[in-house]
C-alpha cells in the first residue's frame, strides 16, 4: 500500500520501479495477495447502515489496475490467504450467522465454507492445503496457532508457548514461520513449525510488522516505522535474507503521511 492512505503498488525489483495499481483514491484498498498477473485484494465499504463498522469486499485485478472483478456483495471479508496452488483462504464475516466468523476456500468463481473460527481466532496465512490461524489476545498478540487442513477442516494446534505474536505467516513449503514478537519490541523471528531453529532476524527497536515470505522461501519482505513522528504509521518497506545474514530498503520516507504497508511477493516464475 503505498503513498496514499489505501492505495496499491507494484514494485519490480531489482529495478525498484513503482507501479500504481490501484485506480480510485476514493477507495480504501488493503491486504494485496498476488498470484502470477493477478492481484487479489480487500474493498472497504461503507456499513450498510449508518453508525455500522466498515465492511470488506473481495477484488481482483490485474497488475495494471484493469479489469476489475468484485466479488459476492454481501459476503464482509476481514482477510485474505494464498494457498499457492491457485485458491485463496477468507476469513469471512456470516452476517447471516449472527456475525459469526469462518473459514472459506475461494477456487475460481466458487467459495466454499471449511471451518468455524472462534471470536478471537484469525486467519494468518497459508501454504499448500493448510491454513495458519491464531488466537488474538489484544495488543499481546496471539498465543496460540493452528494448522487447518483445508481438505478435511481438521485442525492441529502448534508451537505451543509462543506468545505474544502480533504478524505470523507460513513459508511457501510449510515447513517455517516468520513472525513479529511483541515481546522482543517488534523484532522478526523465524521458526520451523516443530519448533525447533529459532532464530532472531531483526534487532532493533523499531515496529517491525507484516513480514511475507518470498516465493523461493529465500527473502522476507517486511514494512518498519524507522521515520517520522509516528512509531505506527510512518512504514518504510525493507527486504531481509530468512536467516538474517542481509538486509535491504525498498523505499525511503519521504514525509508524514507516507505509509508503505502490508507488502507482498508475485508468483511468477
Amino acid at each position: 500500500e503505498g503513498e496514499a492512505p489505501g492505495q496499491l503498488y507494484r514494485i519490480d525489483l531489482p529495478s525498484l520501479e513503482m507501479s500504481r495499481i490501484s485506480t480510485d483514491d476514493s477507495r480504501w484498498e488493503q491486504q494485496p495477495r498476488v498470484r502470477e498477473d493477478e492481484v487479489s485484494f480487500m474493498v472497504v465499504v461503507p456499513g450498510p447502515a449508518p453508525g455500522t463498522p466498515n465492511e470488506g469486499r473481495l477484488c481482483t485485478s490485474d497488475l495494471t489496475g484493469d479489469d476489475r472483478v468484485q466479488f459476492a456483495s454481501d459476503l464482509d471479508v476481514l482477510r485474505i490467504a494464498l494457498l499457492g496452488d491457485g485458491r485463496q483462504a477468507l476469513e469471512l464475516l456470516e452476517a447471516a450467522e449472527g456475525s459469526k466468523k469462518g473459514l472459506y476456500i475461494q477456487d475460481g468463481p466458487q467459495i466454499g465454507r471449511v471451518a468455524d473460527l472462534g471470536e478471537d481466532e484469525f486467519l494468518m496465512s497459508a501454504a499448500g492445503r493448510y491454513v495458519l490461524t491464531g488466537l488474538y489476545e489484544g495488543w499481546e498478540g496471539s498465543g496460540e496457532f493452528f494448522l487447518i487442513d483445508v481438505e478435511t477442516g481438521e485442525r492441529e494446534q502448534i508451537l505451543d508457548g509462543l506468545l505474544a505474536v502480533s504478524d505470523a505467516e507460513l513459508s511457501p513449503d510449510g515447513s517455517r514461520l516468520v513472525y513479529v514478537s511483541n515481546e522482543e519490541q517488534h523484532n522478526l523471528f523465524v521458526v520451523n513449525i516443530d519448533g525447533s531453529g529459532l532464530t532472531q532476524l531483526t534487532h532493533d527497536s523499531y515496529a517491525n510488522v507484516s513480514p511475507s515470505w518470498s516465493p523461493d522461501g529465500k527473502y522476507i519482505v517486511y514494512a518498519s516505522c524507522r521515520n517520522g513522528s509516528n512509531p505506527f504509521r510512518n512504514h518504510t518497506l525493507h527486504v531481509i535474507t530468512a536467516d538474517g545474514s542481509r538486509q535491504v530498503t525498498i523505499t525511503e520516507w519521504v514525509d508524514e503521511g507516507m505509509d508503505d504497508d502490508n507488502p507482498c511477493w508475485t508468483y511468477s516464475k
